[in-house]
């Protein structure tokens, strides 16, 4: 056989057969046969099976890959379309690019002889580029692009007032993607909105003091920055700074010292607005008496002066003058004058008398001679100083106790109006009185006392953290003369000053303090509490905590455990009070299962810590013949779906809480008449009772119930039972067609046949008996339906006229009528059934 190989397309060689459908004997190439004679030998074929790949081309949800898909077999493009942001599914392709044959999806088409990959053929979605001026005006058109097109940024700028346009973003402040004006970027699968960027121009502030000096610097701000007004004021002599205003005049906005504002997108020039001053005018009469009253006038207002003139005991007048000593603008009583920016004081001038100083050594020796001078004159005092043993001279009193008006030697005295004594003031040595804290804070401090004198320890009470106070000593390390603290006061409280300065170091005890624990809501015991000095370490203690719900998570300085935290075991150092630890609890996570209870499509485990909110899943589960109506949990609460609970300190099982449904049994006479039996409600999966009914049908027998109008339905007779299905049952009445009974009246013309009675002569006695006909009656066998056997018929034979027949005739009579009778009985039972 030759081993050439045949090729057809879509299916495999598998060698050769003596006959075309393959049921010969089959040769392989190369084997070697018999020839007897001629012989065709035909190439046998199996069909080859290839596959259908389904590719998205970029998108996502390609449809399942099939394969064994045999040559030639129809083959419908599946249905499952695919995804693509930005893009519409437009049917399946060849070719990746589209340049194939396009199959739409459901579409079919006859297999090909090789395997068949199908692309997803897209069409860009037009997207939406959207301007916003963002503040500004003038904001370019949208524009539409496609996805994954090129998109051109508009070159068109937006205005606004102030503002600079920079550029276009992504995100309305700025923090989105940049885009120049003329900029290109590629179209995403979804609408952009881009927001103008704006750069507030700087404009200047500058103060113009109007009529005054010293005017603020000017200031630069941006547009819609707030700008505080400077808080330097200007100057104008005899004049207040009321407020700046935008308006020389006062007429325009306002604004206080350190007041703020908005930027406007312009410069901006504030002018002071200025308030004359009242100012008073004082009459001194410089030692004199009777002099005028004071007045008040406005800066650069006119004035007249009083005319009033005062008197002084041994001086004149003079007139009045703007300086004590005459050195200043004089002025006449009752003379005019232009109000000066400030106050103005005037002064009576007088012509003075002399007087003489006299100096009262006071207990010491070496006064100086006295000095004189005219009255209000400022004289110098001697500088001569008088000598005391044990003190030291301070100058010169007006009283001898030291308790007047005291002036230091060589210094200014005024003369009075008479002649004045002054006396040497003295006053005895005094030394300091240091206290030193010692690393303390807050104490007294220093004091002086003089030699000899009782000194009192002050109650000022030092402090210092984590140590207490226990008193005063003269020595650093309380090695000198002790002054103890009890809390209340010293002991001694007093020392006698020594002729030099006192150092007092204040003493210190170091303090301890208590870590106490709390099980802050937990159960067991707590572990007693350490005491310990300031500033050393103590170790945290562990314990053996439960709290339902909750697991221990260590200890912390706060309840809420928004303190600081602390490992059992771990360092704590001592701070300046005692500290409470309460144990830190973390709430454990508790799973709500569902229990259909005999349904289905529970919902899935919830999780949920201790204390938090749960919220029952809307989703309900199904269970035929029954309604759901709501989840119990184990005390009984019914909890809905949507509702919210709080999580309690351990997994809950919710189980569904079903009632059973009730569904209508009704019934149909269907074409009969009278009382169907009462519809009645009836629980699923109950035992239901076929009842009886009082119904009828003309020319029919009633034969059962059946759950179709035809027939073709479920039986069922009365008195039967069945289980209610989850739905209404209606039973339809069934009929049986009742069988007519022929009936056969003798006609008057109907011919008679005389038979003779058995035993009697011919003409002694005559039985008129019909023609020869047959009767069909019912089988009592049968079942109750409309067939029917018929009863055999019987010939009657008319008698002889001689009589030899008539013993058979009489016989077959009697025959006859036994038949009748019993086809009448069997009909009569049948119509009463």
């Amino acid at each position: 056989v030759s081993s050439t190989v045949p090729t057809r397309s879509g299916h495999t060689f598998t060698g050769w057969n003596t006959a075309a459908n393959g049921s010969g004997i089959d040769y392989s190439g190369g084997a070697s046969l018999v020839v007897s004679g001629d012989i065709t030998l035909y190439a046998k074929w199996t069909v080859n099976t290839y596959s259908i790949t389904y590719d998205a081309n970029n998108g996502t949800g390609a449809p399942t890959n099939v394969t064994g898909i045999a040559f030639g077999a129809s083959v419908t493009v599946s249905s499952t379309v695919p995804t693509r942001s930005g893009y519409t599914f437009a049917g399946w392709n060849t070719a990746a690019n589209g340049s194939g044959t396009q199959y739409s999806a459901g579409a079919t088409f006859t297999m090909p002889a090789n395997n068949i990959a199908l692309f997803a053929r897209w069409t860009a979605t037009v997207q939406t580029i959207t301007y916003n001026a963002n503040g500004g005006t003038g904001a370019p058109s949208s524009a539409s692009v496609a996805t994954d097109a090129t998109a051109t940024v508009s070159s068109s700028a937006p205005t606004r007032a102030g503002y600079t346009f920079q550029r276009w973003n992504t995100a309305a402040n700025g923090s989105g993607i940049d885009y120049a004006s003329g900029a290109t970027f590629t179209m995403g699968a979804g609408n952009v909105t881009l927001y103008a960027v704006w750069l507030a121009n700087t404009y200047s502030v500058t103060y113009d003091a109007n009529g005054g000096a010293s005017p603020p610097a000017a200031s630069n701000a941006q547009t819609d920055a707030t700008f505080t007004v400077s808080a330097s004021l200007p100057t104008r002599a005899g004049y207040t700074l009321v407020s700046w205003n935008t308006s020389r005049n006062g007429s325009g906005t306002h604004y206080a010292p350190a007041a703020t504002f908005t930027m406007p997108p312009n410069s901006v020039t504030l002018f002071a607005q200025w308030s004359a001053n009242a100012n008073n005018i004082i009459y001194n009469t410089n030692g004199g008496g009777n002099g005028a009253a004071n007045s008040v006038a406005l800066t650069d207002a006119s004035v007249t002066l009083s005319s009033t003139v005062p008197t002084r005991s041994g001086y004149t007048f003079a007139g009045w003058n703007t300086a004590a000593n005459g050195s200043g603008t004089s002025y006449a009583s009752g003379a005019s004058l232009t109000m000066p920016t400030s106050h103005l004081t005037l002064y009576a001038q007088w012509t003075p008398t002399t007087y003489q100083v006299i100096y009262d050594a006071n207990g010491g020796t070496g006064a100086p001679s006295a000095s004189s001078g005219s009255y209000l004159s400022t004289i110098t005092l001697s500088s001569t100083a008088p000598t005391r043993t044990g003190y030291t001279f301070l100058g010169w009193g007006s009283l001898a106790s030291g308790s007047g008006t005291n002036y230091a030697a060589g210094g200014s005295f005024s003369v009075p109006s008479q002649n004045t004594t002054l006396f040497a003031v003295w006053v005895a040595d005094i030394n300091d009185v240091y206290y030193v804290m010692n690393g303390g804070a807050n104490g007294p401090t220093a004091t002086v006392a003089s030699t000899g004198s009782t000194v009192t320890l002050s109650s000022t009470v030092p402090t210092r953290t984590g140590y207490s106070f226990t008193g005063w000593n003269t020595a650093a390390d309380g090695s000198g003369t002790s002054y103890a603290w009890n809390g209340t006061a010293f002991s001694p409280a007093t020392f006698v000053m020594p002729g030099s300065d006192v150092f007092l170091y204040a003493q210190w005890s170091i303090n301890s303090y208590t870590v106490t624990y709390d099980v802050n809501s937990g159960t067991g015991s707590a572990p007693s509490s350490q005491t310990a000095q300031y500033q050393t370490s103590v170790t945290v203690a562990s314990a053996s905590l439960t709290r339902s719900g909750w697991s221990f998570a260590g200890w912390n300085t706060a309840a809420d455990g928004s303190g600081t935290q602390y490992a059992p075991g771990g360092a704590l150092t001592m701070g300046a009070a005692g500290i409470t630890l309460f144990a830190e609890w973390n709430r454990n996570v508790n799973a709500v299962i569902f229990d259909a209870l005999g349904g289905q499509s529970a919902p899935d485990v919830r999780f949920g810590a201790t204390g938090t909110t749960v919220t029952i899943p809307t989703a309900v589960p199904v269970r035929e013949g029954h309604s759901f109506n709501g989840w119990e949990d184990s005390t009984s609460t019914v909890h809905n779906p949507g509702d919210t609970f709080t999580m309690p300190v351990t997994s809950v099982t919710l189980f569904a809480k079903w009632s059973v449904n009730s569904y209508l049994v009704s019934y149909d006479a269907n074409g009969g008449t009278g009382s169907v039996p009462t519809a009645q409600n009836t629980e699923f999966a109950s035992t239901v009772t076929v009842a009886a009914g009082q119904i009828t049908r003309s020319g029919y027998t009633f034969a059962r119930w059946n759950t179709r109008a035809d027939g073709t339905g479920t039986n069922y007779d009365a008195n039967a039972t069945f289980t209610m299905p989850a739905s209404a049952v209606t039973l339809f009445a069934q009929w049986t067609l009742v069988p007519v009974v022929p009936q056969n009246p003798t006609p008057a013309s109907t011919p008679t046949t005389t038979v003779p009675v058995s035993g009697g002569s011919v003409n002694s006695s005559t039985t008129t008996v019909p023609p020869t006909t047959s009767t069909t009656v019912p089988d009592s066998t049968e079942p109750e339906d409309d067939t029917s056997s018929p009863v055999p018929t019987l010939p009657v034979t008319p008698a002889d006229n001689d009589g030899s027949g008539g013993g058979n005739n009489l016989l077959l009579l009697v025959i006859v009528g036994v038949l009748l009778l019993a086809a009448l009985g069997l009909l009569g039972r049948r119509f009463s059934r």
